[in-house]
C-alpha cells in the first residue's frame, strides 16, 4: 500500500470508491502521497497544486513502466504544430479547464511561449506555456492514446 512520498495513479475502478471522481486526480494523472491517517480515506494526494483525501481502494502506487504513469513527451515551443494531441503536463494549474481529457492544439506562438488547445470535453479553447516563464502545461499524447 502506498506510504507518504508514494507516487500514485488512481485504480482501475475509482469511480467505485468514494468520492476520488472529485478529486484532483484524472486517470493518468500520477499524484504524490504527501499524509497518511489511518482513517477511512487514509491518503491525501497532491497533484496540480490541490490535494485530496482517497480511499486505499481508489489508487494504486505507479508503476514506472506502466502507460497510465507515463508522463508523455512535453511540448515545447520547438515541437508545438498545429494537429497535436495533448494532455495536461508538469506544470499545469489550470484547475480542470481541459475536462480532464485530451485536446489538440490550435493555434503556437502568439504570444511566444504559448500554445492555444481545444479541449475535446467542454469544446472549449484556452493557452497554455509551452517554455513561457520555463513552464510547460502540456505533454503530447501517443498514438495510443497512453
Amino acid at each position: 500500500s502506498p506510504g507518504v512520498g508514494a507516487s500514485v495513479v488512481l485504480s482501475d475502478d475509482f469511480m467505485s470508491h468514494g468520492d476520488a471522481h472529485k478529486g484532483p486526480l484524472k486517470p493518468g494523472d500520477v499524484g504524490k502521497v504527501i499524509e497518511e491517517d489511518g482513517s477511512s480515506q487514509p491518503f491525501k494526494v497532491a497533484f496540480g497544486g490541490e490535494h485530496w483525501w482517497y480511499t486505499r481502494g481508489a489508487l494504486r502506487v505507479a508503476d514506472a513502466g506502466s502507460p497510465k504513469a507515463s508522463t508523455g513527451v512535453v511540448v515545447t515551443s520547438a515541437l508545438a504544430r498545429e494537429g497535436v494531441r495533448v494532455k495536461r503536463g508538469p506544470n499545469w494549474r489550470w484547475k480542470n479547464q481541459d475536462g480532464g481529457g485530451e485536446g489538440v492544439i490550435v493555434g503556437v506562438g502568439l504570444p511566444p511561449g504559448w500554445a492555444a488547445v481545444k479541449w475535446d470535453l467542454g469544446d472549449k479553447t484556452f493557452r497554455y506555456r509551452i517554455g513561457f516563464d520555463g513552464a510547460h502545461d502540456l505533454v503530447m499524447v501517443s498514438p495510443g492514446g497512453q
